[in-house]
């Protein structure tokens, strides 16, 4: 999807998580009985702890804003690569699959709606959304292969990950790639 937003470029990462959020109610809309959606930051919609699919942003900015903005959207509709060191599911696990035309249309929808919210000032509704649908508080993360590690405390109004080590204090997350550290702890009994 090409979008041309009419936000400041900082509030920019709000849009992977505007993107998961639609995804996950586009399923929900298009398929009669679906396994519960879950978000991960950044950009991962979730079946239990394996990931069902992924949002990528490409953008151009110009000064403060944001000129164009690409949305990508992948799912396993219908089968999940084997990918060593991560679990992965399809829809077809669970269900009969939508097709990406009966999808995509739906998709669109979700996003012009939370788009217009975004844009029209009302961040904090898409923030309170995805927050419904993410990692409860208190979830053990790791950032960047435990080069930090935290317990998931929320987003901010920019949509950056929060995390709080033992002594409290809060880690702001900008980029980076996020593992629910209780899934690679079991992993690693497993390998033992």
């Amino acid at each position: 999807m090409l979008v041309r937003p009419s936000i400041a470029a900082a509030c920019g990462p709000l849009f992977a998580l505007l993107a998961g959020l639609a995804f996950c109610e586009a399923i929900e809309m298009v398929c009669e009985s679906v396994p519960e959606l879950a978000l991960k930051w950044p950009n991962d919609v979730m079946i239990g702890e394996a990931k069902l699919g992924g949002i990528l942003l490409d953008a151009e900015i110009s000064g403060d804003r944001i000129d164009w903005l690409v949305i990508g959207c992948g799912a396993n509709l219908v089968h999940a690569p084997e990918i060593p060191g991560r679990q992965s599911v399809a829809l077809g696990d669970f269900i009969t699959p939508p097709s990406p035309g009966d999808l995509m249309p739906v998709l669109l929808s979700r996003v012009d709606y939370w788009r217009s919210k975004l844009e029209s000032g009302h961040g904090a509704m898409l923030r309170a959304a995805w927050l419904l649908r993410a990692h409860p508080a208190g979830t053990k993360l790791g950032v960047d292969a435990g080069r930090i590690h935290g317990a998931f405390v929320g987003i901010d109004d920019n949509g950056a990950l929060r995390l709080a080590d033992n002594s409290g204090r809060i880690a702001t997350i900008r980029s980076g790639d996020v593992e629910l550290l209780r899934v690679v702890a079991e992993r690693g009994r497993q390998e033992r």
